[in-house]
């Protein structure tokens, strides 16, 4: 199905790009990750008597994850972000640290578990906030012509994507007739659009 014949044609043009101050996508999408993952700890540690109180930290920690988010989703500069995602750092550092000492004599299976998704949540939004200042974006034009699939390219890793202006009358629906991996962007069922797509060079 993968398969490119030359039927399946791609115009993949680099229209305006521009280094971005801020991979503002990328970054509200991994604090409403964090934050989520923040609550779900906060639920388990309600239920585990000797956790109980940290449920507060959690909760102080999703509301800085929240705010980052509404800040990176607001497009503000580079340097709001930063001073956001501080307020996150240290309230994950003061929660952390009030997990490690509970779990040093009284381990949890299951608030431990919730942490590592924590984690997980945290590290991957620093790593969006390391690589900010080198995320390009561009328009794509990718088309599926005769309602096959295609591929497209861009010379990087893609971070985020979306529909900047529909071509074909057939639907474009991520995740069912667009989405993207790796430095791929895929269009399938007829889909034809122009795509702003935010990659890591």
């Amino acid at each position: 199905m993968k398969t490119l014949i030359a039927s399946f044609v791609c115009v993949a043009s680099l229209w305006g790009t521009e280094i971005l101050g801020a991979n503002s996508h990328q970054i509200a999408f991994e604090a409403r990750e964090l934050g989520r993952a923040a609550s779900d700890f906060e639920r388990a540690v309600y239920y585990a008597h000797d956790y109980a109180h940290l449920a507060s930290d959690a909760n102080r920690l999703r509301q800085d994850a929240d705010r980052l988010a509404s800040a990176a989703q607001a497009g503000m500069a580079e340097h709001h972000l930063q001073y956001y995602f501080d307020d996150v750092r240290i309230s994950f550092r003061h929660l952390r640290d009030g997990h490690q000492t509970v779990q040093s004599y009284l381990p949890d299976p299951t608030v431990n578990q919730a942490w590592q998704s924590v984690g997980r949540a945290f590290h991957r939004l620093s790593n969006a906030m390391q690589g900010s200042s080198q995320a390009l974006t561009t328009t794509v034009t990718c088309q599926s012509h005769n309602y096959l699939y295609q591929e497209c390219y861009v010379n990087g890793t893609i971070l985020a994507a979306n529909v900047a202006g529909q071509l074909s009358s057939a639907s474009c629906n991520q995740g069912s007739t667009w989405g993207f991996h790796g430095g791929t962007l895929w269009v399938n069922r007829g889909c034809r659009a122009h795509f702003r797509v935010t990659f890591r060079p």
